[in-house]
């Protein structure tokens, strides 16, 4: 692998461990973890739509087709 696909894969581990773990230690369900992911999420599509100097719809559907081909290789779909 390389170094920044190493570096993906350990910093994504633990940004979910810091979502998710907090909000399931204090009691919460799902829709608290998606709620605080919406959060994130807008965010970050913010930050890269003003920094890039497109469209947030531009910077959105790139990251739901990433998240789409991610969930296909997890599950093993071709």
């Amino acid at each position: 692998m390389s170094g920044k696909t190493d570096l993906h894969n350990k910093l994504a581990g633990q940004i979910v461990r810091s979502i998710v773990a907090p909000i399931i230690e204090s009691g919460g369900e799902r829709t608290d973890i998606l709620v605080l992911t919406e959060s994130v999420v807008t965010g970050v599509v913010e930050f890269c739509a003003r920094n890039d100097g497109v469209s947030r719809e531009i910077v959105l559907d790139a990251l739901v087709s990433g998240v789409q081909r991610r969930l296909d290789e997890i599950a093993g779909v071709r």
